[in-house]
């Protein structure tokens, strides 16, 4: 555990702008985090998100999924992500292998084959098996 008030006292001697920046940092009060739980019909643009984001960096990542929304509208319907073919898809900066899932999730709920709707009850073990 760090001592922060000795910590303090030896940067008044040494360094008295670390020990300023210090101040500053203590005196703040910890904001609690609230994770917020995801609704469910966000769960398949969550999936989405992951796919785009996989093996890639968050600045590349984020473009991508914002030109992915600006071509599909809303992702929430299956349907909106249906009307575009792979080559659409691939357009917006998405590999092909990734392309294929997406449309892959958006089939199967647009049909029925898979519900994210009861996600939240299972286990990770058992939202895998759902998934794969």
């Amino acid at each position: 555990m760090i001592d922060f008030t000795a910590a303090q006292a030896h940067f008044k001697k040494t360094d008295p702008l670390l020990a300023a920046a210090l101040q500053r940092f203590l005196s703040k009060k910890p904001v609690p985090r609230v994770i917020k739980k995801a609704a469910v019909h966000e769960y398949a643009f969550h999936l989405y998100s992951s796919i785009i984001s996989q093996q890639i960096s968050t600045k590349a990542a984020n473009k991508i999924r914002d030109r992915f929304l600006a071509l599909v509208g809303d992702p929430y319907d299956p349907t909106n992500i249906l009307q575009h073919d792979i080559e659409a898809l691939r357009s917006v900066g998405l590999s092909g292998q990734k392309a294929s899932y997406i449309r892959s999730i958006a089939e199967l709920t647009s049909n029925g084959t898979v519900t994210l709707d009861h996600l939240d009850e299972l286990t990770n073990d058992e939202i895998i098996a759902e998934l794969i």
